[in-house]
């Protein structure tokens, strides 16, 4: 448990959620663009879900549909995977520089 606590340990930690986050999003926005049809599918069911539970109202879940299929969410998905990259790029510049003990 020692080891787990020191400075490369948490890096590399570090540096394996956010790869797998990076991946995720970059999926998440192939899968956006490319399957458009398949996306509104989706976000309907899934809005429909959440009102039909009381969760959210009607309007709400309009607002959300509408950010979903619009451009909104591409770019939200975009701006985390490119923050991904550069925090993957980043902290494996930092760990590849980091002196070994």
């Amino acid at each position: 448990m020692k080891e787990l606590a020191t400075h490369a340990s948490v890096l590399y930690l570090a540096l394996g959620l956010i790869a797998v986050v990076t991946a995720i999003a970059l999926g998440l926005l192939g899968f956006i663009i490319t399957q458009p049809g398949r996306w509104s599918e989706l976000v309907d069911r899934e809005n429909d879900f959440w009102v039909g539970k009381g969760v959210v109202s009607a309007e709400k879940a309009e607002k959300f549909r509408r950010f979903e299929k619009g451009p909104g969410q591409k770019i939200l998905t975009a701006l985390v995977s490119l923050a991904g990259l550069i925090g993957f790029i980043v902290l494996a510049f930092l760990f590849w520089h980091h002196p070994r003990r």
